[in-house]
């Protein structure tokens, strides 16, 4: 069973520039093995670099709304589904 937490959004410091951050989408994948117990992962999008420390705020929504997308795509080809709650991932229920 694979299940992410809560996406985040993170705003960094661009390394190439000190005018420019970096925005990311990130969460942590929960992989259960049976051998091991919960094995917890950070896992991100790409990011979107260069953005300069001025730019509006709908700008950066925007990036972080694109970045959110990909790392849902990213996640979804990994099998993993959404946390619940309860720290359960969500199972469908069984007909009667």
């Amino acid at each position: 069973m694979v299940e992410y937490t809560e996406i985040q959004r993170r705003i960094l410091p661009d390394p190439e520039s000190d005018n420019c951050i970096g925005v990311r989408a990130v969460c942590e994948l929960r992989i259960h093995s049976v051998n091991y117990g919960w094995i917890i992962q950070p896992i991100a999008s790409p990011g979107l670099w260069g953005i300069e420390v001025g730019s509006s705020t709908n700008y950066v929504d925007e990036v972080y709304q694109d970045e959110e997308m990909i790392l849902l795509d990213m996640l979804a080809e990994l099998g993993a589904k959404p946390q619940s709650p309860l720290g359960q991932a969500i199972r469908p229920r069984r007909s009667a």
